[in-house]
């Protein structure tokens, strides 16, 4: 999602024509859409492509949408993911948001409902992308400023360092 790159999504969906037609929808509205019919043919294409989304049907032979969901999560656990089905009901939209949904979409679904459903994914993606480069931020400086002592002066320079390390200038502590 940065700059000009359109963010990549993978819709995988078992009937052909609804994964032509939403995938078409998807790319008119300018993502970058791989398509396919099984979870595992995306399951072998996600380290190659790394998606920043997933908008998954449930039911489909072979593995279903939830262990589909349960793979994914053991490879990114912060990979939003959108489950489409035709056979939906409330219980079943709660498991799913219990098991980490981002959403639940029962079919036939409008674009434009999708459309804000992956908009709101991307969202989630970059903002736990964030996060995570926060967290890393964060313990490099800690082991950057890890400096010997507790004294008052050595306390003083941690925190003349902290200050220093958010301008936008070099500088040379002596």
């Amino acid at each position: 999602m940065s700059g000009d790159t359109p963010a990549r999504l993978f819709f995988v969906e078992d009937d052909a024509n609804l994964r032509e037609a939403t995938s078409q929808t998807l790319r008119l509205a300018g993502y970058d859409v791989s398509a396919f019919s099984t979870p595992a043919s995306a399951l072998q294409a996600i380290a190659a492509l790394r998606p920043q989304t997933i908008v998954t049907d449930i039911r489909m032979p072979g593995m279903d949408g939830r262990s589909f969901a349960a793979r994914l999560r053991e490879i990114d656990p912060d990979l939003p993911i959108i489950f489409i089905t035709g056979h939906g009901d409330v219980q079943q939209a709660v498991e799913a948001m219990k098991q980490g949904a981002h959403d639940f979409l029962t079919k036939p679904f409008g674009a434009q409902r999708l459309l804000d459903s992956v908009a709101g994914a991307l969202q989630r993606r970059a903002t736990a992308l964030k996060a995570q480069r926060v967290r890393a931020g964060a313990q490099d400086e800690e082991a950057f400023i890890e400096l010997c002592g507790s004294s008052a002066a050595i306390l003083a320079v941690r925190e003349r360092i902290r200050r220093i390390a958010a301008l936008d200038r070099d500088v040379l502590l002596l």
